[in-house]
């Protein structure tokens, strides 16, 4: 049986699997300029098309189609026409045929061709507005003279769109679905591939027309990457050393930990032609752009100086901690060092609205304390020499305690209090320990 499947003048034999690509020229008739070879879009599937948030045209009409000056021809006027693909034989009008290709595709699968068949489908995959699987590499002089020349297809939200052709340099096949490119100092770009699960190194040159050469090595990363980032990646001076895969899944390559997942982010050494797994470790999700800088560029704090804290209630010594009620509200300035806190004993009312300023006296590093409330949900961490301010109301009656909840010393299990909340009316406490 042969069908007419529309692919600009052919036939196929479909009863034919071992022929599935033997064509034939038939006669198709299209609204086609004989002048232009233009093929002419119904105005009804620029009218039809669906509108993006803000307004603007479908994104695959303006990825198929393009605006030209208004002609009639076989009874159609129109001022659009189909973007057309370059073929070993005449153009192909890409909306009304895209399946088509699919098909040829896939024929040549069946006739053991995948070279041919990933070809057919990377095309769709550039023109259709899809994820193409390439780096595009633009320069920016192009991109000034085609401005200059007015070197458009059309617009976006009345915003010129240049011609794709003007501005491109080179079209590098990284592989499927490209998300995030980073470089090195060594002249090597490094492209996350979310299809693939992969991280594809290819050179910045030189840009001769053999594209295909520039990917130099592959490396499989778990699993579906993000984003990526190279030490100082996106910076005039990167550091090529090390890369981090910032996964997005890591489907069970740790132990069981429940149905809450971490993600996976993967440490490469780039050094070299290749690229080396080293470590993999596991972060809360879902990981989006991060920065690796070296390490001699970080000189953080480790304590907040006394001097530069200007918190009007901090204090720095437990003789200055006061207990001060105005109305329902009580303030309390509080000092925390190893191993207690002053005052370690809070009595207010049931209703009262409680202020704590808590100041973490101490000066040297990594002696943090932490404030926990039980009853009442409260933990809260206070840095060297910082202070910070919880609020609550105290509707629960009972004797309360609060401790330090980050080990600070030997004598960490002291450090605690009490905080007494009376009834409302005057009885006896009751809850709390």
């Amino acid at each position: 049986m042969w069908r007419d499947i529309g692919l600009d003048d052919w036939l196929f034999d479909m009863d034919q699997p071992d022929e599935v690509a033997r064509i034939v020229p038939t006669v198709l008739a299209l609204a086609q300029d004989p002048q232009t070879s233009d093929n002419l879009v119904h105005p009804s599937l620029a009218a039809d098309a669906e509108t993006q948030v803000g307004g603007g045209p479908d994104a695959r009409l303006l990825a198929k189609t393009v605006l030209r000056p208004s002609r009639t021809v076989s009874d159609l006027t129109s001022d659009r026409s189909f973007i057309n693909y370059p073929s070993p034989g005449s153009p192909i009008p890409l909306i009304r045929n895209e399946e088509l290709i699919l098909i040829l595709a896939e024929a040549n699968l069946g006739l053991n061709n995948p070279a041919n068949a990933a070809a057919y489908v990377n095309y769709i995959r550039r023109t259709s507005g899809k994820l193409a699987p390439i780096a595009t590499v633009y320069d920016f002089e192009k991109f000034l003279a085609a401005v200059q020349a007015n070197d458009t297809v059309g617009n976006e939200d009345g915003i010129p769109v240049l011609r794709y052709e003007s501005v491109k340099v080179a079209e590098v096949p990284v592989g499927l679905g490209p998300l995030h490119t980073q470089f090195d100092d060594q002249g090597y770009a490094y492209t996350s591939l979310f299809v693939e699960s992969a991280v594809a190194k290819w050179k910045l040159g030189p840009f001769d027309g053999h594209d295909s050469a520039l990917v130099v090595a592959k490396i499989p990363v778990h699993f579906s990457i993000g984003h990526l980032v190279v030490a100082h990646g996106d910076t005039r001076h990167p550091v090529g050393r090390y890369l981090v895969a910032m996964n997005k899944l890591s489907k069970g390559r740790h132990l069981n930990v429940g149905p809450s997942q971490p993600e996976s982010s993967q440490l490469i050494d780039i050094t070299g032609a290749g690229m080396t797994m080293l470590y993999e470790a596991y972060t809360e999700p879902e990981p989006h752009f991060a920065q690796l800088v070296r390490a001699d560029l970080l000189t953080p704090i480790e304590v907040y100086p006394k001097e530069e804290n200007t918190n009007p209630n901090a204090i720095w010594a437990a003789t200055d901690a006061a207990i001060v009620r105005t109305g329902t509200t009580v303030r309390i300035r509080m000092f925390a060092i190893r191993s207690y806190f002053s005052p370690g004993e809070i009595e207010v009312q049931q209703g009262d609205s409680v202020i704590i300023h808590i100041t973490n006296g101490e000066q040297e590093r990594d002696m943090l304390h932490g404030i926990g409330i039980a009853g009442y949900n409260i933990n809260v961490v206070v840095d060297p020499g910082e202070t910070k301010t919880i609020a609550f109301r105290a509707t629960k009656p009972g004797v309360w305690p609060f401790y330090c909840t980050n080990f600070c010393s030997a004598m960490h299990q002291e450090m605690q209090g009490y905080l007494l909340i009376k009834p409302r009316g005057g009885g006896a406490a009751a809850g709390g320990m």
